[in-house]
């Protein structure tokens, strides 16, 4: 709840508007460069950590998520800063006093994560997993437990309100729910479609990707396995160890979820992603060929992803119907040019309202909203119209009529032509059964 609570009190300060409101995402996402950078400067020095936060600055994915107004991008600083911290009570030449300050700071920076977004979760199998690492080379384990106790202590409320109102789990949680009951097979087909979200095919949904669209093109894909490999190679080094466990811990709540290859779903891992293909730029070669592959994987990245994110997903059209494009088209018309009058015609769903008010529209009166099929609207004065897809009901039979029953019970009667309109008569049958939805897909937009 973390960023609902935020964002309430930075509306009621700072507005309603469309500006205003996604505000909150872009200060996560400031931070979360801000704070990326620190913990690689911390790993392994300036250079890199001024590197890493470029590539994360033009992503495709950092941009979504930080100029949308929803709550994933605020798991990112909390959680940065408390893998900060643990790494530095990792450290052999601190002292023991200096162990339980920093690893309470760690525990709750981590709950304060854990707060913000379900797969936030995975945060505590990356630290258990690193505390098992530094257990096993006999190394400073012990700020890792107390982290992780006292964020898991400081969970317990929110884990249990989730436990008792599990609908959101149960709406994306199916792979999870089908291992389970014994069934393996959606969650290792969930891991194979997110480990090639990398490079080959990536997170279906319209809303926040160009369905299909990997992570990196050829070039950053074989950059980032250059740094898998390099990591795998000196996992020895418990900071490439630590970057291992952070990619695989974070992308947990992706395979154990749908729709696959989700980059909500897999936040958590957004950082080390870019963390570990920018590691062969400053392990391989001497300067001169660092410059040159420095500069090749910026243009693979920069050059890929901002005409991406700019231009070409914008323009899709079930982008444009899923983000009410042309409700906001029409209502910055109606800011800049405002009639005496307005009309909105047809059913307008809760979403609709709210793209067409964030706009501010400001006129002498109130909208008046009208069912085309029922009224007919005669101004007395200069109006504007806005007419939504009309709700069409009708009792008549169809002028065209056929009779198809669809396997599931629903029957197609014919249809009508109304000018330009084509209107098809459907009727549910008694034998209708409403099909499963695709969970966790995007609402397709009307053909």
């Amino acid at each position: 709840p973390i960023y609902h609570y935020l964002s309430a009190g930075w509306i009621a300060l700072m507005g309603d508007s469309l500006f205003s409101v996604r505000l909150v995402s872009v200060f996560f996402g400031l931070l979360a460069v801000a704070a990326t950078y620190r913990l690689t400067r911390q790993l392994f020095g300036t250079r890199l950590a001024l590197f890493v936060a470029l590539l994360l600055a033009v992503s495709f994915w950092a941009l979504m998520y930080s100029r949308v107004k929803i709550r994933h991008i605020s798991e990112l600083p909390f959680a940065l800063l408390a893998f900060s911290l643990l790494l530095k009570t990792s450290r052999a030449h601190l002292t023991s006093n200096l162990h339980l300050p920093t690893s309470i700071l760690a525990g709750i920076s981590l709950a304060l994560a854990l707060y913000t977004y379900l797969a936030a979760v995975s945060l505590l199998l990356v630290i258990f997993g690193f505390g098992v690492y530094l257990a096993l080379k006999r190394q400073q384990w012990r700020p890792a437990a107390v982290a992780l106790g006292i964020a898991v202590v400081l969970y317990l409320p929110l884990a249990s309100a989730i436990a008792g109102n599990a609908a959101r789990v149960s709406v994306v949680g199916g792979p999870l729910t089908a291992l389970r009951a014994g069934d393996p097979q959606p969650i290792l087909k969930n891991a194979i479609s997110t480990l090639a979200m990398f490079g080959n095919s990536g997170d279906p949904e319209a809303l926040y990707n160009t369905p299909g669209r990997p992570v990196f093109n050829v070039v950053g894909f074989y950059f980032f396995v250059g740094g898998v490999v390099i990591s795998l190679w000196r996992w020895r080094d418990p900071r490439y160890a630590f970057l291992l466990l952070w990619l695989a811990g974070g992308l947990a709540p992706a395979f154990a979820s749908i729709p696959p290859a989700s980059l909500g779903h897999s936040i958590t891992v957004l950082p080390v992603v870019y963390i570990l293909a920018a590691l062969p730029v400053t392990l391989i070669g001497k300067r001169p060929r660092r410059f040159v592959l420095a500069g090749l994987l910026v243009f693979g990245i920069a050059g890929r992803d901002l005409p991406d994110y700019f231009w070409r997903w914008p323009a899709i059209p079930e982008v444009r119907y899923l983000y009410k494009a042309e409700l906001h088209e029409k209502a910055r018309q109606l800011r800049d040019e405002p009639p005496a009058t307005y009309v909105l015609s047809g059913p307008l769903s809760i979403w609709d309202r709210r793209a067409f008010t964030l706009e501010d529209v400001a006129v002498d009166s109130p909208p008046r909203w009208v069912n085309s099929d029922w009224a007919i609207v005669f101004p007395t004065r200069p109006a504007h119209y806005l007419f939504p897809l009309a709700d069409w009901q009708t009792d008549s039979p169809p002028q065209n009529p056929v009779s198809i029953q669809f396997a599931n019970g629903l029957i197609f009667e014919g249809w009508d032509g109304r000018g330009a309109i084509v209107v098809a008569h459907w009727r549910v049958g008694q034998t209708f059964a409403m099909a499963e939805p695709g969970i966790g897909a995007s609402v397709a937009s009307p053909p």
